[in-house]
């Protein structure tokens, strides 16, 4: 098994790392190649909150007016906070000694045969990334000074993250919003300057909640029934959730951007990120994968809570067993982790995972690390996922988790 490995950017930014013998990401494709069918007409938009998008590729509207000042994700496992102290702004695009010009985009290929494994690797490739939310609302930021500081530290691969959105954890559908999500010319233009930087680079939606309840997250998305009851009302049964609504909404979203990854040149997409309460529902993420392979010539993944991999259903059909490495290190007592235990902590999870993937008949499908990251606070060992703590400034304890 190999060691655990990553690189840390200078902003904030998960790892993408993998262990275990790795294929495609990071090294060149031997499946056959052939094209994939292109859509057939446009796609029907389902009744609900928040109406599909009309156009070519405008934001969709709904009737939730947008949130006042910033919105915190409340979610008890949740992305990684900025690094503490200030951080000098880059002079400008710095040279880059790999070859410029932008990389061809992959071609279409139809799905490998599963009763024909492909050939090992001559080695286990190495894939040091970062994962690159897009949070800004100003349609005109510009992202290329952060993507020109990856390539001297190392990185090769760049995640880009999306937000989608739902009012509530009990909400129909989520959506891109009007404000909160990035428009697509920005994000082709950000996978296209990644790319011209010699970037490989992957695209993945997350859902967020905008006006969450206590306790909710998307994590655990429970929609209405077809009579429009939602959980904590009278009558309501959740076996009677509205999953199909649900599905068409998401599933509508996705396939959007399974396109523009595709236009645009990624070589990874995923197709979800910790959605736990879905993923019981294998029909339908069955249907939406057949339906993103038949758009996207890339390779796919699925991005799992760091405590609910094994729940997922559908890991035979996706590339990469994806997981957000929010493992917890240490007990929540030890207040004063050293290194080695820190390493310790993480030899238990990646024998446990280990363990699993082999007993699940996964050894075609690598583990791939979505995110991994610890807030520069005090017991971010103890509760990595857990970026509100109202505890002191550690960046001790955030380095030797990082090195760890």
């Amino acid at each position: 098994m190999a060691r655990l490995r990553g690189g840390l950017a200078t902003f904030s930014a998960a790892l993408a790392l993998t262990f275990g013998a790795s294929l495609g990401w990071g090294q060149d494709d031997p499946r056959p190649q052939g094209p994939a069918p292109a859509p057939q007409g446009p796609e029907p938009a389902p009744q609900g909150l928040e109406p599909a998008p009309q156009g070519p590729e405008p934001a969709p509207q709904g009737p939730e007016p947008a949130p006042q000042g910033p919105e915190p994700d409340p979610r008890p496992q949740g992305p990684q906070p900025a690094p503490q102290g200030p951080q000098p702004a880059p002079q400008g695009p710095e040279p880059d000694p790999r070859p410029q010009g932008p990389q061809p985009a992959p071609s279409p290929r139809a799905p490998r045969p599963r009763s024909e494994p492909l050939p090992p690797p001559k080695s286990a490739p190495e894939i040091r990334g970062v994962a690159f939310p897009l949070h800004s609302r100003d349609p005109r930021y510009d992202y290329r000074p952060q993507l020109v500081d990856l390539p001297p530290l190392g990185i090769r691969q760049v995640l880009v993250v999306v937000h989608l959105y739902q009012p509530r954890g009990v909400s129909p559908f989520p959506a891109r919003h009007p404000l909160k999500t990035p428009r697509d010319e920005v994000v082709r233009g950000v996978i296209e300057a990644a790319r011209e930087l010699g970037l490989e680079v992957g695209l993945m939606p997350i859902v967020l909640l905008d006006t969450p309840h206590e306790g909710e997250w998307r994590g655990n998305l429970t929609p209405p029934d077809k009579q429009g009851r939602t959980r904590g009302q009278e009558g309501f049964d959740e076996r009677q959730a509205d999953w199909e609504r649900w599905f068409r909404g998401y599933g509508r979203e996705v396939r959007h951007y399974a396109r523009l990854a595709q236009r645009a040149g990624a070589s990874l997409f995923s197709v979800g990120s910790e959605l736990s309460s879905t993923e019981g529902q294998r029909e339908r993420w069955t249907s939406l994968i057949r339906e993103v392979r038949g758009l996207f010539a890339g390779e796919l993944t699925y991005s799992a809570n760091w405590d609910h991999y094994e729940h997922v259903e559908v890991w035979e059909q996706l590339d990469y067993v994806g997981l957000s490495g929010y493992y917890e290190l240490v007990p929540r007592k030890n207040k004063n982790p050293t290194v080695r235990e820190l390493i310790k902590g993480w030899g238990r999870w990646r024998d446990k995972i280990l363990r699993w993937h082999r007993r699940a008949g996964l050894s075609e499908h690598p583990l791939l690390f979505t995110e991994v990251g610890y807030a520069s606070i005090d017991g971010c060992a103890a509760k990595p996922w857990n970026y509100t703590l109202d505890t002191k400034l550690d960046l001790r304890e955030q380095r030797d988790c990082y090195q760890a």
